[in-house]
């Protein structure tokens, strides 16, 4: 099974998440601080802007790659060439799309600065494209590349926020064209990585290639867009009832709790080659991520939840301190969905995109529906709830499949079994004695 190469990709994926979602969050107490309530949610609905073309015009062709690059179908210059056609297309749609959306402005990004917009749209291509690069890389297991790329990125956007909040050039405008530098920054670094893993470091066109990375990704396009459903559309349903202080207000409690996404994230990303080269799907692989997730992604649930009013009031201030009531709201589903999304990279690894796709459209379904009855009774409480019992269908869903194809009883993937407390325990000592601060404890 190669445990040691996966715990060194788990380990290094894991601190990078980490260190991701910690400078993540550095942005957001930024923006938070110097725009308010207000503020913070016109900043997400402006980012939010690349989810809406994405979903309209994207093929998701980018997720094939983790799967074709890991299964060794193709060779890589013939993926990276596929990608970057796909991406030049997909642009150009998108630009026709995002203008019209603009130019008749749409309900639910009215009252938004068209200019901030049409950024967006030419800052586009890059956000979608690392996604292209990046399902390269962690198919052919450079996993921890990827991460170093965000990493970079993530640093030099908090690096200049700090310095426009330090000399009081904070804007909305600054707070936007950091996002774009992210994107700038990891899409060329990991460009250069994929580049190096190719001979001539040239990108190749192979008709064959291409109409298997499109098949693959209309096969998945729906699970895809559904993810971005679920994840992301209930704050553009919120802007056709809320005011955008209301949606400041559910996005600080989301973006609280899905660092508890840390765990299985890193783990799905690191494992998902390995599945799709492997003749049986490694559902062993499965089945430790899981018990190990669960647990981990329950004891923050638990922290979060006795915390959480204490971190929000100190963190982002006292402005925000209607964001606790939905961030207690969503945690349920939060902690289903860290299992969801483990399950959802073994059904793609072993090549059943059509399968996830039909659960999400049904998850995705019952999230519209909900938000639509929820948002007029509860405000931004409603978002919570509806995402809440959406997450947890979802969690029933992939498991009843997940059942079927590997035959785990519910208590083999949530709770940990021998082999799992193991794996911490050594996960833990070894990490305990290469600290100098507890190197002396754990090496009794």
């Amino acid at each position: 099974m190669k445990s040691n190469k996966i715990r060194k990709d788990v380990f290094f994926g894991s601190m990078g998440v980490v260190t991701i979602d910690l400078l993540q969050l550095v942005i957001s107490v930024i923006i938070a601080r110097a725009l308010g309530p207000e503020g913070r949610g016109t900043y997400s609905l402006i980012v939010g802007f690349t989810g809406i073309l994405s979903f309209l015009v994207g093929l998701n062709t980018a997720s094939a790659n983790s799967y074709l690059a890991g299964s060794r179908k193709f060779p890589l210059s013939d993926l990276l060439g596929g990608s970057i056609i796909m991406m030049f297309v997909t642009w150009l749609f998108a630009i026709i799309v995002g203008f019209l959306l603009v130019y008749f402005d749409a309900p639910f990004i009215r009252g938004i600065n068209p200019n901030q917009l049409y950024f967006v749209l030419l800052v586009y291509p890059f956000a979608l494209s690392q996604n292209y690069f990046r399902g390269i890389l962690i198919g052919t297991k450079n996993y921890v590349k990827t991460v170093r790329a965000d990493v970079t990125g993530f640093l030099l956007s908090v690096t200049t926020l700090s310095l426009c909040f330090l000399f009081g050039w904070i804007s909305l405008w600054a707070a936007v064209i950091t996002w774009g530098l992210i994107a700038v920054t990891t899409t060329t670094m990991n460009l250069y990585s994929v580049t190096r893993e190719i001979p001539n470091h040239l990108p190749s066109f192979n008709r064959k290639a291409l109409i298997e990375q499109i098949r693959y990704g209309a096969r998945s396009y729906f699970a895809k867009t559904m993810t971005w459903v679920n994840n992301t559309s209930d704050i553009y349903i919120g802007a056709m009832f809320l005011t955008k202080a209301e949606i400041g207000y559910y996005v600080t409690a989301f973006g609280l709790a899905n660092k508890l996404w840390i765990v299985p994230n890193s783990l799905g990303a690191s494992i998902v080659s390995r599945i799709a080269e492997a003749p049986d799907g490694k559902p062993q692989l499965l089945k430790l991520s899981s018990q190990i997730t669960f647990f981990i992604t329950l004891v923050l649930g638990f922290l979060l939840a006795t915390f959480g009013y204490l971190i929000i009031y100190f963190l982002y201030s006292k402005k925000f301190s209607a964001s606790y009531i939905p961030l207690l709201l969503m945690l349920p589903g939060i902690v289903f969905k860290s299992i969801s999304l483990l399950m959802m990279r073994q059904l793609q690894g072993t090549n059943r995109p059509t399968v996830t796709s039909t659960i999400a459209i049904v998850s995705a379904g019952t999230h519209l529906g909900l938000n639509f009855v929820f948002i007029p009774l509860f405000s931004f409480n409603g978002m919570a709830i509806a995402s809440s019992v959406a997450s947890l269908l979802e969690f029933a869903l992939l498991f009843y499949m997940i059942r079927k194809t590997t035959g785990y009883k519910l208590t083999e993937l949530l709770f940990l079994d021998a082999n799992a407390k193991a794996y911490l325990m050594s996960a833990l000592k070894k990490y305990g004695q290469s600290n100098r601060y507890t190197r002396r404890f754990f090496s009794r």
